[in-house]
């Protein structure tokens, strides 16, 4: 019965760091219902700004109407804030992959439909940070790279997860960001690479049977017995033809012909 206990402390340590966040962000969202989709916001420019209504899931235009386009990463932290004072946001990053958002707006309409984009959001991340959980397919491999000396964005540590799956003859499968160093910058990735996809191999062909050429070799013979027939038939119609043709007239050179139109314009003359 001791080692009951024990196991469950170590099961609560592994558990409670990953769950931090997510418990943070119910304890803050009290009385405002159940989330279903984690905060995000998303924007393109000429248009009003988007974030996800975490309740249904659905992407919202800005409330205000005014809001577009956010030119530093500080500025999207603050309309995180905004968009979710009930949440404790505390940092952005990058999405790791592009959505399709539907029904954005122009300033000054709230309801708009037929508009999408292709875009990034932005996360919006609540209390403390968190990784996220990779998964390891068959023949993949996890790696994790830490500096402490480097504090750069989500995007330059997307290139360097990509370049060293590259260098060992592997593509980049998934990533996340470890150690935040400050807004959307972070001092370490971790990523996994997995072996590049096969290209589908040819299907074979069957081997030729040994009777099916035999017999095609006796009809291609056949056929061209026949067509040497033919020939030498249509040689003996057209020697046939020649010698029994009539004799050919002789030809009216010019000189006759102007006699003869010369004897009858003398005719005329008379």
């Amino acid at each position: 019965m001791g080692s009951v206990p024990v196991i469950s402390v170590l099961f609560l340590g592994i558990a409670v760091p990953a769950l931090a966040g997510y418990i943070e962000a119910l304890a803050a969202n009290a009385g405002t219902g159940f989330a279903v989709a984690e905060p995000q916001v998303a924007m393109f420019c000429g248009k009003l700004n988007m974030h996800v209504n975490i309740q249904t899931g659905r992407w919202e235009p800005d409330p205000s109407g005014t809001k577009s386009c956010l030119g530093t990463n500080e500025a999207v932290l603050q309309y995180c804030q905004e968009m979710y004072p009930e949440l404790q946001i505390t940092n952005v990053v990058e999405a790791n992959q592009p959505i399709r958002i539907e029904n954005w707006c122009r300033k000054e309409k709230k309801q708009c439909k037929g508009h999408a984009h292709i875009v990034v959001p932005y996360k919006c991340l609540v209390g403390e940070f968190v990784s996220d959980v990779l998964l390891v397919p068959e023949k993949c491999k996890f790696f994790h790279k830490e500096r402490m000396d480097m504090c750069v964005s989500h995007q330059q540590w997307h290139g360097v997860a990509k370049e060293a799956c590259s260098k060992g003859s592997m593509v980049l499968h998934s990533y996340g960001m470890l150690l935040p160093c400050g807004i959307d910058k972070f001092h370490g990735t971790e990523y996994v690479c997995c072996p590049p996809p096969r290209p589908e191999e040819p299907v074979p062909r069957p081997p030729p049977s040994n009777e099916q050429p035999l017999e095609e070799d006796e009809e291609d013979e056949e056929d061209e017995d026949e067509a040497v027939d033919e020939v030498e038939e249509e040689e003996d119609d057209d020697v046939i033809e020649e010698s029994v043709a009539p004799p050919e007239e002789p030809s009216v050179r010019g000189g006759t012909v102007e006699e003869e139109e010369d004897d009858e314009e003398e005719e005329e003359d008379e």
